[in-house]
């Protein structure tokens, strides 16, 4: 659980910090920053991420055994740390550029992106994976799996085609000034 919530803090910490560059970045008129301010945050998020994927993957019956003797639940406790493992990289993906479109004043389609992909995943996958199909946890989890992953491509596409690319680019109107 610590691993799993540091993680977490550690994501949200790179989301805000490339939220304050894209703003910044934005106010200056500088698409071009603000691109390698994400890029930047994503590259972090993402190595980071992933060697923490990669040691969720590799000791993943080792960290099961480790909070239960019983061979079942660590059997399930160890699937869904593999499913983890895969879901940590996009989920870096999926925060940062959270973060940057916000920094962008793109609050309000982060929000239906987001609420939106989770209610479509999350419910779903628990219920017709997790329930009908027999996969119990895992269900579930391919369901956060689902979302994050969908969720990361969403935002990417926002952040690629986003109105702050056009709108950062024109004088505002304090910089043109009256006419007299």
């Amino acid at each position: 659980a610590w691993a799993v919530d540091n993680n977490l803090t550690r994501k949200v910490a790179l989301a805000e910090a490339t939220s304050v560059l894209v703003g910044r970045s934005l106010g200056e008129k500088r698409v071009d920053r603000a691109d390698r301010a994400t890029h930047a945050g994503l590259f972090t998020g993402m190595a980071f991420m992933a060697v923490c994927g990669v040691g969720f993957a590799l000791f993943a019956g080792p960290i099961a055994r480790f909070f239960t003797p019983d061979a079942a639940v660590s059997a399930i406790a160890t699937r869904l740390l593999w499913v983890a493992a895969v879901f940590q990289l996009f989920d870096a993906v999926n925060i940062v550029l959270r973060g940057a479109l916000r920094g962008a004043k793109d609050v309000s389609g982060v929000a239906v992106i987001g609420i939106s992909v989770t209610w479509a995943c999350i419910p779903t996958a628990a219920y017709v994976l997790g329930k009908h199909m027999g996969m119990g946890a895992l269900g579930g989890w391919m369901g956060f799996l689902a979302e994050t992953s969908l969720g990361a491509g969403l935002f990417w596409l926002r952040w690629r085609r986003g109105a702050f690319r056009t709108l950062a680019t024109q004088p505002s109107v304090e910089s043109v000034g009256p006419k007299t």
